[in-house]
């Protein structure tokens, strides 16, 4: 959720801490034309990342592909400041503590509409941890952004195509002959590993009760009709039921 109160609706993914440092190795390969290419086409633009310790924990990272024309050109120090496509990541701890930051944001630096250099500028900052802590958990979160832009491009699936065909009619005229459309139809199949889950039958069930029995009663209904229910004894001990006695009035 935003500071306005607007719910962020975006695509979910979990991950461990484990995992989330193997996703930050993976970004770390990546050459710097890759992560610019993933910058400018990117698979999903925003996604929350969960990443959960052994002891439960859970942090919430919301990152964010940024589009540059969608964003003001702030001023700083008197020059304006340009962006390529950003990235930004906010960081939401159990704790109820925020990390704010962005990344890949230039400032391009030119009198006379020639550009003579960049460096990267920090618009927003607020530090929820240390500086060394906030770091290298920022360059976790911006290399982890990669990786998954990255597996998301080339995940391992393969794709084949099968032919269908479906009837139909050329026209609304009522002696149209039917036609048969060729048609195509994309299936996709995973090559991981599928876990199969075991199903346990369930076993027989054990009477508590070794036999029981109704006695004989009228039954009324609302219609107005009267039927007697005679009594019954079934069970698999039903030989040694003995009804129970009660006692009304005892005798001194």
């Amino acid at each position: 959720m935003t500071e306005s109160g607007e719910k962020i609706r975006t695509n979910w993914i979990a991950v461990t801490e484990s995992q989330l440092q193997s996703l930050a190795d993976l970004g770390l390969q990546l050459k710097d034309s890759e992560r610019q290419r993933l910058l400018d086409n990117p698979a999903l633009e925003k996604f929350l990342l969960e990443c959960r310790d052994d002891k439960g924990h859970c942090e919430l990272i919301f990152e964010e592909c940024i589009d540059p024309e969608k964003v003001p050109e702030p001023a700083l120090n008197g020059r304006k400041v340009y962006s390529s496509r950003a990235f930004a990541g906010i960081c939401f701890t159990t704790l109820g503590r925020r990390a704010l930051f962005f990344m890949e944001t230039y400032e391009w630096v030119g009198a006379s509409g020639m550009v003579e250099g960049a460096r990267a500028v920090m618009p927003e900052y607020l530090a929820a941890h240390g500086d060394k802590e906030l770091s290298e958990h920022e360059d976790c979160v911006y290399l982890s952004f990669f990786a998954i832009q990255y597996l998301l491009h080339f995940r391992p699936i393969e794709l084949n195509e099968r032919k269908e065909y479906r009837k139909g009619i050329k026209s609304n005229l009522p002696l149209a002959a039917p036609f048969t459309k060729p048609g195509k139809v994309r299936v996709s199949h995973f090559k991981g590993d599928i876990s199969k889950v075991q199903v346990s039958h369930r076993n027989f069930t054990e009477w508590h009760c070794p036999a029981w029995g109704v006695r004989g009663h009228y039954r009324h209904y609302r219609d107005g009709r009267i039927s007697y229910v005679k009594p019954y004894i079934k069970g698999k001990l039903k030989e040694e039921y003995q009804g129970r006695e009660y006692v009304l009035f005892r005798e001194d």
